[in-house]
């Protein structure tokens, strides 16, 4: 540890940002909130570390660390993530920058419910319409699900993995290793994650029971320092109860092949070239009959049902960096090519029929095709003085099939559409000191989605355009480090779900987020986040629908280089700015929202440099209670029918063992 301190000590001296973030994370074993950056509008996420409340198990569980940042609740997994009030289609989710997207028509399987956060090195999340390297129609912004680049100088080996019990039979585990030399190397991960239905502060039983797997291998080639060809395969499958729906998903596969050829230092001003491609296959299935009762209808009959949506999505990306003078400049192209397609019995009484689905071919149901080009420049003016500037644009066709689903009852000219997007951005940075001070102007447009398009009227709608902009700080030293945003979005053609029908509507959106971290005493820390988004209908002159309260996060941690504890405090406000029956694809409001307080509190212990030993406790006091945003819960025998919304977990127990070697 002298070594350690004496490292610091010098980076301290030769770079003090670096230095605060370095000092900051080293007091943090348990993540609480997502790590101030010294980068505007971005925040990083590791995914090795855990996080409380409980360990995330997929993606939208760990996004939650991000200030202003909500999950809309369905059951045990398969939560939706929403930014500043966009989720959907508007909140880009990215695996190894490639698209992936869910296959049911109901949201059952967001991008999310196939992250598995470990499997990753880290998240960084784009706040806003901040960058244009990275598709279409990012108006909420981007959350990359990130795996770093593998360089080897000799023969290595490494190895890291976890695994976590907890209340009501919780088991999450993973195992990563690397082997390889500086002229290639085999990289395999592996998860696994399974917990019962848990219950919630009153002692009921939600629905919420999964189970959940992937595994990942990647072979890596690097002939030469700067050159790397590598070949990856992601593989995921599970099942998962939902509270809030007739059905469960009883099957998630995934299958995700890739490949990335990257080579660097071409030349003094061609500093790199990237081609990127990936195939990923959703096969998904639910039904109302595997891991449920089915009652008897009001005729005395017993009605089951299958769905199986099945979703293929091929991406590519090429691009180049260049640095000229002082503007280091992105220019790429990129497209996607999505086909959605179907296979479903509808209500039948007869089990053995519903369960011969697999004979029932497949029907084309809705596909689309983009193609893109960006570029993205940073100009840095003076040392402390920098101008970012990026456009894109995109052509994006949609198509229905005229003889399946929704295609077979609209109008011949509304079965093919084209949207010309467009999307721009500018911000100015200046650093004085320990200060960084920014302003930004960002415009996304983005054409209605797959889920949109299915709904009442979805052939009709326009595309969206958000025009948004935003200004705050950073300031970091040695024992403090502070951010603000504030940011207001006009809305033009914001497509809204109104008791089921897509319709375009005028919007506005203010809000602002704050964070703190703080080493106020040798051993001692504390970090507080504050956000709040403001969302009104122009059109309909009532709130915006979907829109999270106030949220207050904070955390005391004391740590020395072998213990920790800590307190967590996570505080929400009542909501009742609300538009029942309207929402978006994932959620409608139901009525008004109750405040309320969690504690929850953890401990960590370095028995030797390549184990940690953590617990914790969440919802200290059992406080029974439900997100604003979270689905209405539906009524499944014998669990309690008289829920309002899916109640969040009550108290639970955790302990987790990390190691490194």
């Amino acid at each position: 540890m002298k070594q350690k301190a004496l490292f610091l000590a010098v980076l301290g001296i030769l770079m003090p940002e670096i230095y605060a973030e370095e000092t900051l994370a080293a007091l943090d074993d348990i993540q609480v909130i997502a790590k101030i950056s010294n980068q505007p509008n971005i925040q990083t996420i590791n995914t090795k570390e855990a996080i409380q409340p409980m360990p995330a198990q997929d993606g939208a569980e760990l996004l939650k660390l991000i200030p202003n940042l909500s999950v809309a609740r369905k059951g045990g997994g398969g939560g939706e993530p929403v930014f500043r009030g966009l989720g959907g289609s508007r909140l880009k989710i990215l695996s190894n920058d490639a698209m992936i997207l869910g296959g049911c028509g109901g949201r059952m399987d967001p991008p999310t419910a196939y992250i598995y956060p470990e499997s990753y090195d880290e998240v960084v999340f784009i706040k806003g319409p901040q960058s244009v390297q990275y598709g279409p129609g990012n108006i909420a912004g981007v959350a990359r699900f990130v795996r770093n680049d593998i360089k080897l100088d000799e023969f290595t080996t490494k190895f890291s993995g976890s695994i976590m019990g907890g209340s009501y039979d919780r088991l999450e585990s993973y195992a990563d290793a690397i082997i390889g030399n500086q002229w290639g190397y085999i990289h395999a991960n592996g998860t696994y994650n399974k917990s019962n239905d848990y219950k919630d502060g009153s002692g009921d039983k939600i629905h919420s029971e999964y189970k959940r797997s992937s595994q990942t291998i990647e072979l890596g080639l690097t002939p030469t320092k700067d050159t790397l060809i590598e070949l990856g395969y992601d593989r995921s499958r599970g099942h998962t109860f939902y509270a809030d729906r007739m059905m469960d998903g009883t099957k998630f596969d995934r299958d995700s092949w890739r490949l990335k050829v990257k080579q660097e230092n071409i030349s003094e001003w061609l500093t790199k070239l990237q081609f990127e491609y990936s195939h990923n296959k959703i096969d998904h299935v639910m039904d109302n009959y595997t891991y449920r009762t089915v009652m008897p209808n009001k005729m005395g009959k017993k009605m089951y049902a299958l769905s199986n949506p099945a979703r293929t999505t091929q991406t590519a990306k090429l691009f180049a960096e260049l640095s000229l003078g002082d503007t280091e400049t992105v220019l790429g192209m990129d497209w996607f090519a999505d086909r959605h397609k179907l296979r479903m019995t509808g209500m039948k009484p007869n089990l053995l029929e519903v369960q011969n689905y697999k004979n029932m071919p497949y029907q084309l149901n809705q596909k689309f095709k983009n193609i893109g080009i960006f570029a993205e420049t940073s100009w840095f003016i003076t040392d402390d003085q920098k101008l970012v500037v990026g456009y894109r644009h995109d052509r994006n066709d949609a198509k229905y099939n005229p003889n399946f689903g929704k295609g077979k009852d609209i109008a011949l000219n509304a079965l093919s559409k084209r949207y010309n997007l467009d999307s721009a951005f500018i911000r100015y940075e200046h650093a004085v000191n320990d200060w960084l001070f920014h302003a930004g102007y960002g415009m996304a447009q983005r054409s209605p989605d797959f889920w949109e398009r299915s709904r009442m009227d979805g052939e009709n709608v326009k595309k969206e355009t958000n025009h948004e902009i935003d200004f705050g700080f950073l300031y970091n030293t040695d024992t403090l480090a502070v951010s603000t945003t504030v940011f207001a979005s006009k809305m033009k053609d914001y497509i809204l779900i109104d008791q089921g029908q897509a319709r375009n509507i005028d919007a506005d959106r203010y809000g602002a987020e704050a964070q703190v971290q703080w080493n106020f005493a040798q051993n001692w820390n504390v970090s507080s986040s504050l956000a709040y988004t403001y969302g009104k209908n122009k059109t309909d002159h009532r709130a915006l629908a979907q829109i999270a309260p106030l949220e207050w996060n904070t955390s005391l941690n004391w740590s020395n280089e072998t213990f920790s504890a800590g307190a967590v405090w996570h505080v929400v406000n009542s909501q009742h700015r609300y538009a029942e029956g309207q929402g978006n694809i994932f959620g409608a409001d139901s009525g008004p929202g109750a405040g309320f307080g969690i504690l929850s509190l953890n401990a960590s212990w370095k028995v030797k440099n390549e184990f940690t030993l953590l617990a914790g406790v969440d919802n200290v006091f059992d406080k029974n209670y439900s997100e604003f945003i979270s689905r209405s819960a539906y009524d499944i025998y014998p669990y309690e029918a008289s829920k309002f919304r899916v109640n969040e977990p009550g108290r639970r127990f955790w302990v987790r063992m990390n190691v490194s070697l």
